[in-house]
């Protein structure tokens, strides 16, 4: 079992942030060029245009919601782990 300051070790590691980073560009283009009629795009939008702006804050307030997921704190940092917890999480956060 991952304790918590093994896991807090993850949060903070500049591997995990930069692929945070790095996914929410991707998501934030992908959320830039879907239908209007898409569930939540307004919040999704919102979210998008606030990672093109304010890139090191999104990736920040992701990285929190992201740390929730049982692969990321047993250090699963791969592009793939990340790329689909970043994907899964965006609903969340942009409702923030």
């Amino acid at each position: 079992m991952t304790t918590d300051a093994q896991i807090y070790q993850v949060y903070l590691s500049t591997q995990l942030y930069a692929s945070i980073m790095v996914e929410n560009l991707k998501m934030a283009n992908v959320i830039v060029s879907e239908d209007p009629g898409t569930p939540n795009h307004a919040n999704r939008l919102l979210w998008a245009n606030y990672i093109f702006t304010n890139p090191d804050a999104a990736a920040t307030k992701m990285r929190v919601a992201v740390m929730s997921n049982g692969d990321i704190q047993n250090n699963d940092l791969s592009d793939a782990t990340v790329g689909y917890v970043v994907g899964f999480m965006t609903n969340v956060v942009a409702n923030l």
